[in-house]
Order: structure tokens, then C-alpha cells, then sequence
């Protein structure tokens, strides 16, 4: 039976393990939810319009399928992590996909609202989300390019659904966690009488005494910027369009692409904050910078 202090150090092995180029490949290949997120988000935002004339979308139905991407990630969150912990990391990610790729197609296909509605439930996950939003960007200018139809949403959203079906097809090939490995081996050990007296893992432990200022410190940023990135990201080519004198002159889709490379320019900015942070957050300090970011996002809102 192993000691909990050589679950310790083998922890500590995999925390100070280099980085070749197999371990980036699976890291893209872990990472590839963010950069799914990424470019729903940017999509969706995109295809709104669209969708809203081809359907003639109420505002209630507008802001019902726009939080229908966040709606989905909720449940992924709530059901997801626990059946990560139990399953393991990699059955996890390939339901992920697969679930994304589905909702996807099932909205590009949609001939009714709900069916949109429906699709983007399910859709559920950071520098790669930027990534995946100017990926999406690049995508969406080049279909409204080429095809220039009031359509172009199916287009648009079953990109996201296709690009999920590479990863998921990718994904077989990912080992299970090290550290997943690592940790049920010690809850084995653990049940077996080595930790009888600690306390089970679960949310009433993260909320206890010991733990609820990390918990609190760890989860409302996440909230505080999350109302900006799906808040306003979901709805960027809207709030664009509203804002613009001259886009009824130009027509529908000339507008919608004029909107699209606003949205795109805006995400550039995403991307290069992004990239600061990767520089600046081991040189600075987590909290510090992330009072840095709050304090930016204030003043610019």
C-alpha cells in the first residue's frame, strides 16, 4: 500500500514535467473544448441575426437561445465533473464533443426555433477560446463571402458542429489523466481503511469554514467574467447593428459581414490579453493581475 507522501511526489513529478511535442499535441487535444467555446460563441453571435429574420424571432426567443449556450454549460458543469471524477477524464471528453457536434447539427438542420433552442442546450465547456472566436471569424467572413445567403447560418453553426466531430475523432487516441490515475489509486488506498477519518470530497466540504474564501475567491471571478464574455460576446454583432447608421443601406448581408469583421476586430483584443496574461501572471501574481482585469473591465464598460 503507498504512502500519502508518495502520492505527493509523484503529484509534484507531473507538476515540474517538461513539455515536448507529444505533450502539446494532447494538451490541443484537451484544450479543444475551450476553443469549441470560443467559436460557438462567436458564431452564434454571428448567426443571430440571421436566424432572428428567418425565424422572425420575438426578443424573448432572441434571449432565450443566446443563454441557451451558458443554460447548457451549467448542466455540463453539474453533471459533467462528477462523472469525470468517477469515469475518468477521457470518456468525459469524447461525450463532450460528441454532444457539442450534435446540438450543432441539430440547429443547423432546424426548421423551427425550438429546434435552435433545443441544439444550443446542448452545446456546454481560455486562451484558446479566443482563438476559437477568431477562428470562427475567419469561418463566418469566408461563408458569408462565398455564399452571401440568408442561410448562411446553418453553414455557420454546423462549422462548429464539424469542427467538435474532428476533435471527438481525435480525442480516441488521448490517454486517460496521470493524475486521475493517481488519485483513484489513493481513494482505493484510502478505502481500505489508510484515511478512514478524512473527510469525503463532496460541496459541502467546499463550502465549509476552511475552504468557502477559496471557493468564493475561485468561482465569482469566473461569474463577474462570464457576464462579459457571454453577455455581450453572444450578442457583439447585435449590439453592432444597433449602433451603425448605415447598415439598412447596404442591405441585410452586407451589413451582417460589415458587422461580422467588427466582431472579429474586437476579438483580436480577447487574444492580446490573453497572451499578456500568459507573460504577465507568473511574473505578478494571480490576484494581482486579476484585480488588473476587473479593474480594466470596469473602466471600459
Amino acid at each position: 500500500m503507498r504512502s500519502i507522501e508518495a502520492h505527493t511526489r509523484d503529484h509534484s513529478l507531473l507538476d515540474s514535467a517538461s513539455m515536448g511535442r507529444r505533450e502539446y499535441w494532447l494538451w490541443l487535444l484537451a484544450s479543444g473544448g475551450t476553443l469549441i467555446d470560443g467559436l460557438s460563441v462567436f458564431s452564434l453571435g454571428i448567426a443571430m441575426p440571421l436566424v432572428t429574420s428567418r425565424f422572425a424571432l420575438n426578443p424573448l426567443m432572441v434571449g432565450l437561445i443566446g443563454s441557451a449556450l451558458v443554460l447548457g454549460a451549467v448542466f455540463g458543469a453539474v453533471l459533467g465533473g462528477p462523472s469525470a471524477d468517477c469515469s475518468g477524464r477521457k470518456p468525459a471528453y469524447l461525450i463532450d464533443v460528441s454532444i457539442i457536434a450534435a446540438g450543432a447539427f441539430v440547429s443547423a438542420a432546424a426548421g423551427a426555433p425550438q429546434w435552435v433552442l433545443l441544439g444550443q442546450l446542448v452545446v456546454a465547456t481560455i486562451a484558446l477560446q479566443s482563438v476559437g472566436m477568431l477562428l470562427g471569424g475567419a469561418t463566418d467572413l469566408a461563408i458569408l463571402r462565398i455564399w452571401s445567403s440568408s442561410e448562411d447560418w446553418r453553414l455557420m453553426i454546423g462549422a462548429i458542429g464539424a469542427t467538435a466531430l474532428v476533435f471527438f475523432l481525435l480525442r480516441f487516441w488521448l490517454p486517460e489523466s496521470p493524475r486521475w490515475l493517481l488519485h483513484h489509486e489513493h481513494g482505493r488506498a484510502s478505502a481500505r481503511g489508510t484515511s478512514a477519518g478524512s473527510p469525503r470530497p463532496g460541496y459541502a466540504l467546499l463550502f465549509s469554514r476552511r475552504y468557502r474564501t477559496r471557493t468564493m475567491l475561485v468561482s465569482l471571478p469566473w461569474f463577474l467574467m462570464d457576464i462579459a464574455t457571454y453577455g455581450v460576446g453572444l450578442f457583439t454583432t447585435i449590439i453592432l447593428g444597433a449602433i451603425s447608421f448605415s447598415s439598412d443601406a447596404r442591405g441585410p448581408l452586407a451589413a451582417e459581414f460589415s458587422n461580422a469583421e467588427g466582431t472579429a476586430a474586437i476579438d483580436v483584443f480577447l487574444l492580446i490579453g490573453f497572451l499578456l496574461g500568459i507573460w504577465a501572471v507568473p511574473r505578478f501574481g494571480r490576484i494581482y493581475m486579476q484585480v488588473v482585469g476587473f479593474v480594466g473591465m470596469t473602466i471600459t464598460c
